[in-house]
Order: structure tokens, then C-alpha cells, then sequence
């Protein structure tokens, strides 16, 4: 799929107007029942919110079939257009630090490669690329999920574009284009990445 350069300024303003709302539109939580858990549908499209007992916060993403957990001090907020791509911000406001998931249509369903990624997108700077596995599969035979190495291959690396430096996980399921951005390498991205699971 190749992406022309009106299109990609389209995506950049998309994200960057998605990123202002999502300061104004954190979500508010409502109780949902009586085991202490919560969930939020305020600022969240296609999607829930959940704390346990324990403090932990899971984000489910019911369009698309997968979840994950990421910090208490942490909040999101999900967001669709008409052209069918969702954005989904992980953000603590106070600390300027966030991540954020860009999901769009693919017209294939491939092991996404960086040769591929420069194709399409020719004028993307890569470095530091790696191959690393994406998710875990619920299997209703085990009490924890099954960590599957080749579930899903993604493409991981260091950008550097008009909007600064930035860690970048890319990759395709289910002939969806995901890619996961945070301004700088640590923990949130890792904890999202090892505890990503597909329900479908």
C-alpha cells in the first residue's frame, strides 16, 4: 500500500489534533460491578477500560479484538474517522509521556518487513530495526495466556522526523496496519508489547 506524501501530512495532522483532544477527553470512570472493577466509555471508541482490585488497568479494544495493560497513573482515550482508521493514545498528561496506536486497513495481510516499510513509505528514517513478536493467545486449556512467538512478526525502530525522535513498532494482522509510537524507549512501550493479547 503506498502512502503519498498528501496522505501522510493528512495522518500527521490527524495525529496531532488527536493528541490535543485526548488531553480534554480523558476518560471518567464508572463503577460496572461489584468486584471493584471499573470501565470507562467516555473518550474511548470501540473499546473499554478496566481496573481490578489491584489497581492494574486493562484496555480492551473491542473493534479490532485485542487488549493490554499499561500504568495506573496512565489514561486513554480511542478515536475512529470515517475513513475507518483508529487512533488510541496511552497518556499521563502530567509528565508529557504517552504512547499512541494508529490502526488502518491494509490491502494484505503480510509479515510486514522494513524493505516493505521503505517501499512505501520512501522518505521514512530508520534505524536501530529489529524483528520482535507481538502478543499472546488466550487459550481456554490454560489458566494464563500462551505467549506465541510467531503469532505476530513486527518491525521495531528508531524514527527521526519533523515531530522529533521517536520508537516505532509496526506490523499487520488481520489485514490491519498497526503502528505504535512513543517519543522516547522505555517501559510503557515494553509493558504494552509484552502484554498485548488477541481475542480473536
Amino acid at each position: 500500500m503506498k502512502l503519498g506524501k498528501q496522505k501522510i501530512i493528512s495522518i500527521i495532522a490527524l495525529l496531532i489534533a488527536t493528541a490535543i483532544a485526548v488531553v480534554f477527553l480523558l476518560p471518567k470512570l464508572s463503577p460496572v460491578n461489584d468486584q471493584g472493577e471499573y470501565v470507562s466509555q467516555d473518550g474511548v471508541t470501540g473499546g473499554s477500560i478496566a481496573i481490578s482490585n489491584d489497581g492494574s488497568k486493562v484496555y480492551s479494544d473491542t473493534n479490532y479484538g485485542f487488549s493490554f495493560f499499561y500504568p495506573e497513573n496512565f489514561s486513554i482515550g480511542a478515536f475512529a474517522d470515517e475513513e475507518g482508521t483508529k487512533t488510541i493514545l496511552v497518556q499521563n498528561a502530567e509528565k508529557t509521556a504517552g504512547i499512541q496506536i494508529f490502526i488502518s486497513a491494509f490491502d494484505e495481510n503480510i509479515t510486514l518487513t522494513p524493505e516493505r516499510i521503505k517501499k512505501d513509505v520512501p522518505d521514512i528514517a530508520m534505524s536501530d530495526v529489529k524483528n520482535i513478536s507481538i502478543g499472546q493467545e488466550q487459550r481456554s486449556d490454560l489458566s494464563v495466556p500462551a505467549l506465541r512467538s510467531d503469532l505476530v512478526t513486527a518491525v521495531s525502530f528508531n524514527s527521526n522526523n519533523s515531530s522529533g525522535q521517536s520508537r516505532e513498532v509496526w506490523f499487520v494482522y488481520k489485514n490491519d496496519l498497526y503502528q505504535i509510537t512513543i517519543p522516547i524507549v522505555g517501559v510503557l512501550l515494553d509493558g504494552i508489547i509484552t502484554t498485548w493479547q488477541w481475542s480473536n
